[in-house]
């Protein structure tokens, strides 16, 4: 090979390792988001939420899912009579809320379905979730509907009466995760690592 030809397989060789390395430092070498640390389990696929539900936010607004859109979503199944686990979790969202930027709470949700629709309603949910924080949403209406959008979120609940004094609802304590194109990615399991919560939300935009 002569000199002239030994220079442009030289260049070519550079030019092709330099390609080399761009392509590790983009997929290589990159970390691969640790969700589970954070206390998020994320599906290996997405599922997609039954659109056909109506329900009814605190405001008297009629809703679907398509509400899910356009933003990142943490959805919590429960209700105003709980005696412990549902103001736990709304006063610890509300702590997480607060420590994300401006920015990430314009694009984030946060919300509450009732369980127990027989007892909650609009304006009762209103008073309660705007107690935890104004921004904050909530939905009742129709049992088959609430159970139709359980069903589709893996969550699960029941009445239980009790000897003494009113009814009580057992449910999931997980919050599910619902992504700007309103699909289900993933949940935060019980016990929720809130001091985490932060950090893992503000990560969502890497799945």
């Amino acid at each position: 090979m002569d000199a002239l030809g030994r220079r442009c397989e030289s260049a070519r060789l550079i030019r092709f390792g330099s390609l080399l390395l761009l392509m590790i430092g983009l997929f290589g070498c990159s970390k691969p988001l640790d969700t589970e640390s954070l206390g998020l389990s994320v599906f290996p696929k997405t599922i997609s939420v039954a659109q056909n539900i109506h329900l009814m936010d605190e405001d008297g607004q009629a809703w679907t899912p398509k509400a899910f859109k356009g933003q990142w979503n943490l959805v919590f199944f429960g209700y105003t009579f709980c005696p412990d686990i549902c103001p736990t979790t709304l006063m610890e969202l509300n702590k997480v809320y607060k420590a994300l930027s401006a920015e990430e709470r314009r694009q984030m949700q946060v919300w509450l379905v009732s369980v127990d629709p027989e007892r909650d309603n609009q304006s009762q949910l209103k008073t309660y979730v705007e107690y935890f924080n104004p921004d904050f949403k909530a939905l009742t209406g129709d049992a088959t509907a609430i159970a139709a959008l359980a069903r589709s979120l893996n969550m699960i609940y029941m009445k239980v009466e009790q000897k003494e004094g009113p009814y009580l609802m057992d449910h999931s304590a997980s919050i599910a995760v619902i992504n700007p194109e309103g699909e289900y990615v993933g949940f935060f399991g019980s016990p929720q690592q809130y001091d985490r919560m932060p950090e893992a939300v503000t990560a969502l935009g890497q799945l």
